[in-house]
């Protein structure tokens, strides 16, 4: 078992790592779905050849198009096919005789269509077998590579390349969230459409992405597990080196019947998988958003070395919410000593509360929360984490400075650089140290200063409790592996 992962985790290494690459059935047409894949990576900036194949097309976005694979006169690392699922195997069999063993098979009607389509699908993979081809798919949506700006998929990536490995049995997470993790500050290294698994399956993605030491965390979308020998010891291998976050689908009868419908898997009753899950160390997402938010908090910061937290935040109400969630889900949020207190009141006005939460409320001198008593309870060591609310940058001030007119420019720049100086101050101090801190801000991106916390790999969570669950998963996982 563990020399077919291997394999087959060499195989993905190939797949996603192409120099160049061949789009069959791409056209002049965007109701075409190979063009518009072929269009996303154009655009991203992808450095390696790119060779649509079409038997009537001369020209598509600008490329010379080959009437078959066999015509391309360069080697070609990967073959991604969109084309009708009749003349998958004749495309397959011109890989063969073009020297290309790698493929990734977009296209539909396989056995989430019924028997016809089962039938198809085994023929498929015999005629791979047959050339020696390795693919991910049928119906599958693509694969993302941001180290190497590929993003074979139908949205545009527009992050950086990042730490969250993304593994789906449907093309929709892969694709349609890329928008989503832009305004979020989610950066990926790569993704993985694993479609019907009728080759690669997400247990050969774990593999890899246990060895990519881009990849920090993976999240994984799954509707069904075929081979639960096999995704078991994957799963403990990837465990035992970085987090995975899991949502499953399909525990419920109705979920049942939509995933046998969609990738025509067979859905494992809610009470296994979370058998199998604990046993493993897979920490479950119960919807996406904590499976994106889960992911992205384990990319980008430290793991906690206890389960005790501190709350910073400069509104009562937020803290409290922050504070709460976190003790529901597994967390403390321990009363600090009296002597640290004591230290904590010395720099805090009146109105403060410094037990734990800090609540530094009506104080608006920002570098006290953000810098002061950070840096602070960082070295108290009396936690293992931080929880922090309340990231305000310009934007709410330049609304109201408009509407009266008042303030000249010159002030408002000179605002925005000071408030630019606090955050990254408060990120490297954050970067020196070894525990996690997660934060927690009502702005978006639209704000700079929360649009700059992550830019510096910091995360910012929508709401306090979005921000404890994701700190909760972290502490899960910490104690799991044997950290405390």
């Amino acid at each position: 078992m563990r020399i077919e992962l291997e394999n087959n985790a060499k195989a993905l290494q190939k797949i996603l790592n192409p120099k160049s690459l061949a789009v069959v059935g791409a056209s002049n047409s965007f109701m075409n779905p190979a063009t518009n894949l072929m269009a996303t990576i154009l655009s991203n900036g992808y450095e390696g050849e790119v060779y649509p194949v079409h038997p009537k097309e001369d020209v598509a976005i600008g490329l010379k198009v080959y009437r078959k694979l066999t015509d391309i006169p360069g080697d070609v690392d990967l073959a991604i096919i969109v084309v009708s699922n009749k003349i998958v195997p004749q495309i397959l069999k011109d890989c063969g005789d073009n020297g290309i063993k790698n493929a990734v098979v977009i296209t539909a009607g396989y056995r989430e269509m019924g028997d016809e389509g089962k039938e198809l699908e085994r023929d498929l993979l015999k005629t791979a077998r047959e050339n020696n081809i390795r693919f991910t798919g049928p119906n599958c949506i693509g694969i993302i590579n941001t180290h190497i700006k590929l993003d074979c998929s139908m949205f545009y990536y527009e992050g950086v390349p990042g730490g969250v490995g993304l593994v789906s049995q449907s093309g929709s997470y892969i694709t349609q969230p890329l928008p989503y993790f832009f305004q979020r500050g989610i950066n990926i290294s790569s993704a993985i459409s694993v479609g019907n698994q009728t080759d690669i399956d997400i247990a050969d993605c774990l593999v890899y992405f246990a060895e990519d030491d881009n990849t920090k965390a993976v999240a994984v979308y799954i509707e069904g597990i075929g081979n639960g020998e096999k995704f078991i010891e994957a799963a403990r291998y990837i465990t035992a080196k970085k987090p995975v976050i899991a949502l499953y689908v399909g525990g419920t009868e109705v979920g049942s019947r939509a995933v046998n419908s969609h990738t025509g898997a067979i859905a494992s009753p809610d009470s296994i998988i979370n058998a199998v899950f604990a046993q493993t160390g897979i920490i479950r997402a119960n919807t996406v958003q904590e499976l994106f938010d889960f992911s992205h908090a384990f990319s980008v910061q430290p793991l906690p070395k206890g389960e005790s937290a501190a709350v910073i935040t400069n509104s009562g109400g937020p803290g409290v919410s922050m504070a709460d969630s976190a003790v529901r889900l597994g967390l403390s949020i321990p009363e600090f000593s009296k002597g640290f207190q004591k230290k904590l009141r010395e720099i805090s006005i009146h109105t403060a509360q410094v037990g734990n939460p800090v609540d530094m409320t009506m104080d608006f001198d920002i570098r006290k929360q953000f810098i002061d008593v950070t840096k602070m309870i960082i070295e108290s060591g009396e936690v293992d984490a931080i929880l922090f609310y309340g990231v305000f940058g310009g934007a709410n001030f330049d609304k109201k400075f408009d509407k009266l007119g008042i303030i000249p420019t010159e002030m408002r720049a000179g605002f925005s650089k000071y408030l630019g100086e606090i955050v990254r101050e408060f990120s490297q101090i954050l970067r020196s140290s070894n525990i996690p801190v997660v934060t927690a801000s009502f702005t978006g991106k639209e704000d700079s200063s929360v649009e700059l916390m992550m830019e510096l790999g910091i995360p910012v969570f929508s709401t306090p409790e979005r921000a404890s669950a994701a700190l909760a998963a972290m502490a899960k996982y910490a104690k799991y592996r044997g950290i405390f």
